[in-house]
């Protein structure tokens, strides 16, 4: 399900190397395109688990909150091809040091209590902080760059 904003971060790599901004149409593509994968990726899971039998059953309840999750990195795919084109090495360095720490915090508090459903719960919670985070650091930059030299401290008095 994320393949699909991974390759279209890939494929316009070098447009956000000369770009300020993510434009809401690629953005639109990447929801459109992942909403569908999605839906045909959740009716193979769901008919497999059916022929699979009742062992399998209870895999039903996190199938859902899987498929949220890996949608949401998928947008999120789209938003680091541009931090990376616009070399914000420091943003996505503490992006994995937040969402590395808060993965352990956040699994440890659902996974004991809740099994399986509190990890995957755990991951969609930490995938949607950190697109948030992403969202935030790409709209920082983007309201920088709008300014002139402001990102240039040597033009400035």
């Amino acid at each position: 399900i994320s393949m699909v904003g991974n390759s279209v971060a890939q494929s316009i790599y070098r447009k956000y190397g000369s770009s300020h901004e993510i434009g809401r149409s690629v953005v639109r593509k990447v929801v459109l395109a992942t909403l569908i994968i999605a839906a045909g990726v959740s009716i193979v899971a769901v008919t497999a688990v059916l022929v699979m039998g009742d062992a399998y059953r209870s895999m039903l309840a996190i199938l859902p909150i899987a498929v949220v999750s890996n949608a949401i990195s998928s947008l999120n795919a789209v938003y680091n091809g541009f931090m990376n084109a616009k070399g914000m090495a420091n943003e996505i360095r503490t992006l994995s040091i937040i969402g590395a720490i808060a993965l352990v915090v956040v699994n440890l508090a659902l996974i004991i209590p809740f099994g399986a459903i509190g990890g995957i719960i755990a991951n969609l919670i930490v995938t949607v902080l950190i697109f948030a985070l992403r969202v935030y650091y790409c709209a920082r930059y983007i309201k920088r760059s709008s300014i002139p030299n402001a990102g240039n401290q040597e033009d400035q008095p």
